[in-house]
């Protein structure tokens, strides 16, 4: 069964955003059970686990976002897992640069009575708590808007396996910040994470405020982690004046972060100028935060 429509004053959008769409591969044993595509205003992007207040299943963090929505309701064939096709999707996108807003598995999610029905509101969802994964990804799109995802996968007690792919793709970019537990786990892993929105102007180095707020409430998390902050420049000049202006900006982040009240010492600035390769998602200048071995 699937259903369609499509905004008229929206065409030009909706044909990226299916373009999009397309960019990921189906499961090959699975079968799309619902499929549509149409414009909101008002998409409620999960970035923190569902959690019980006042006998209502509400979001711990969540983005409010506008564009044109794909969503794809998938039931794979038996004998294959939850897990196996989560893990499926998200290895497509974090290859193709996604970054990850948040990711849960089993009972730290939540309710999968509350995902199927209140967050998405298809009771096909509905499963055992225990065997459900969920993840939110921002993919960045050359010259457009970027796309958001929401990836849900969970088990039924039948032992049939559903998995719900939402991508909503946005005319501008919005400030989305990563749940701050999902950024201190990726650096404890051992992955460099790169400050998003980081722009450098003739006022110095701009973090937005809900990036910046991310990281610092990731930081407090664990705060005996100590961190290098690694700055890259990209631009032009020699490579003494790309490593300069890379520790500068390396500098100028710690000098936000201390100012958030996160320790000094915590915190080791490095300059690399354009020694590290370059990223188009990135641009031409980046700070990435890695753990102090």
């Amino acid at each position: 069964m699937a259903c369609r429509v499509v905004s008229a004053g929206l065409l030009a959008l909706l044909a990226f955003q299916v373009q999009a769409a397309q960019s990921l591969s189906d499961f090959p044993q699975a079968r799309i059970m619902f499929e549509s595509s149409t414009s909101t205003d008002d998409y409620r992007l999960t970035l923190g686990a569902l959690k019980k207040a006042n006998n209502q299943w509400l979001a711990e963090r969540e983005q409010r976002l506008s564009g044109e929505l794909s969503r794809k309701t998938l039931e794979l064939e038996r004998g294959f897992s939850a897990e196996e096709v989560f893990g499926f999707y998200r290895e497509q996108l974090v290859n193709q640069g996604a970054r990850e807003l948040f990711y849960c598995h089993a009972r730290d999610c939540g309710s999968s009575n509350s995902w199927a029905n209140n967050r998405f509101g298809i009771k096909q969802l509905y499963g055992l708590d225990q065997h459900q994964w969920y993840a939110a990804f921002e993919l960045m799109r050359d010259g457009k808007g970027p796309v958001y995802v929401a990836l849900y996968s969970v088990t039924r007690g039948n032992r049939r396996s559903y998995t719900q792919i939402d991508q909503i793709a946005v005319a501008e970019a919005e400030a989305v910040a990563a749940n701050p537990k999902t950024i201190i786990e990726s650096i404890i892993a051992g992955r460099a994470y790169t400050i998003p929105g980081l722009r450098v102007n003739a006022n110095g180095v701009v973090i937005p405020e809900a990036q910046l707020q991310s990281l610092v409430d990731a930081l407090r998390q664990r705060p005996r982690a100590k961190v290098h902050l690694v700055g890259h420049d990209y631009g032009v000049g020699s490579f003494e004046q790309q490593q300069q202006d890379s520790q500068r900006y390396a500098q100028a982040v710690k000098d936000q972060l201390v100012a958030q009240g996160i320790k000094a010492e915590r915190l080791t600035v490095h300059g690399v100028g354009g020694l590290a390769p370059s990223s188009k998602r990135t641009g031409l200048n980046r700070v990435e935060v890695v753990l102090a071995r």
